[in-house]
């Protein structure tokens, strides 16, 4: 059996095989300098340049044309927002301020109900005990220059404070029946000095707490003294000036200027 030889393909249908309109084809086929060339000749072409914009360009600059619209929406919004906190802020601020002013006229209301009492601290506690005869003659005893004596017509009330204790002693709170017989023991108090028995005014927990603040401050030698009067707290500095404080903030701009805040001097 004699097999059919293959006809060699000739050169110009090779050229017609590479010149398929397969575009893996043409790609392969073309030099970069050609492409470049291609990509020059189109863009020579207005039509082409215009459909370039419409089909490329446009959608481009229309989404970005949509972000800047957002992000001006976006930044309008923050402002806004920003605007709110800061009208918040201030209302809060200004809120905070009409509580403390009333914090401290409720307190001032509070102290002048106290002004005619006083507390005493170092009566010994018994069971059953007479706390009007007891006060009375150690006050008497105690404070000579009590003249007249104290008697029961000078006390309106009395009665131990806190809650009882096994193994201590309870102050005893007066109230006197004028602040003129208040003050007399006040003055008589000079007396008390050495013995085991302590007299002091009947204070608001805010006050009492801010001398005791300020007896620390003492202690550390940053204030040379303090004392309450009527009610008040009077603190001297180390330069022997005196002053009443009202919060913590005027006790350390006085005791410890340099590490006082500006706000803390300036209130």
């Amino acid at each position: 059996m004699t097999m059919g030889r293959t006809k060699p393909q000739s050169k110009e249908s090779s050229d017609r095989e590479l010149r398929s309109d397969d575009p893996a084809v043409d790609a392969v086929a073309l030099s970069p300098a050609s492409v470049a060339s291609e990509v020059h000749k189109f863009f020579q072409n207005e039509k082409n340049i215009r459909m370039v914009r419409q089909t490329v360009c446009a959608p481009l600059l229309a989404e970005i044309k949509e972000l800047r619209e957002a992000l001006m929406q976006r930044e309008s919004d923050l402002a806004r927002r920003d605007t709110t906190i800061k009208t918040l802020e201030a209302k809060l601020s200004a809120t905070e301020e009409r509580n403390g002013s009333i914090e401290l006229c409720c307190d001032d209301l509070e102290q002048y109900s106290r002004r005619n009492s006083i507390r005493i601290s170092g009566i010994p506690e018994e069971e059953k005990e007479d706390c009007y005869s007891k006060v009375l003659s150690t006050l008497n005893e105690a404070m000579p220059d009590l003249s007249p004596p104290l008697d029961m017509a000078a006390i309106d009330r009395l009665h131990r404070s806190g809650k009882q204790r096994s193994n201590g002693t309870r102050q005893i709170l007066v109230k006197f029946t004028s602040y003129q017989h208040k003050q007399r023991v006040m003055k008589a108090r000079p007396a008390l000095r050495g013995t085991a028995l302590f007299v002091n005014e009947d204070l608001t927990k805010s006050r009492n707490h801010l001398l005791w603040m300020a007896r620390n401050e003492k202690r550390m030698k940053r204030i040379q003294e303090c004392w309450s009067h009527d009610g008040n707290i009077w603190v001297k500095n180390n330069r022997g000036e005196r002053r009443i404080i009202r919060n913590r903030d005027e006790l350390y701009a006085i005791s410890n200027p340099a590490a006082a805040s500006p706000a803390a001097v300036s209130t």
